[in-house]
């Protein structure tokens, strides 16, 4: 391939990074990169940074809840009353622990719904 290819292929390709991009940093290092890898012939490899903590606290509230549908269902198997079964759930809810653990990201809460899950089958 002859410069201007290459030249047109790197325009290309930093024009398709740089959509919905916020902030785009460092592209004169990009486009030496992007050369170097025409030349060799091989991908350029880009890593994304996006913070993981908003998708592991939603991922633990939604364990929560599911933990907390799950002791009312483990009272009613057990024969309890609806209301005493959701009693047990709504105590369950208002301790400070379970609450710290589900927004927390810890895997917690997800242990304690697989064990119960398990329990329950």
């Amino acid at each position: 391939m002859d410069s201007k290819t290459n030249a047109a292929q790197i325009e290309e390709q930093i024009s398709i990074m740089r959509e919905g991009s916020v902030d785009f940093y460092g592209e004169e290092e990009l486009r030496s990169r992007l050369e170097a890898c025409l030349k060799q012939g091989r991908p350029l490899r880009v890593k994304l940074g996006i913070d993981p903590t908003g998708l592991s606290r939603g991922l633990g509230m939604l364990c929560s809840l599911a933990l907390l549908s799950l002791t009312a269902l483990c009272g009613r198997r057990c024969g309890a009353p609806a209301s005493v079964a959701a009693a047990g759930a709504l105590v369950l809810a208002t301790r400070r622990s379970v609450a710290l653990e589900a927004v927390g990201g810890l895997e917690t809460t997800l242990f304690a719904l697989l064990v119960l899950g398990a329990f329950l089958m």
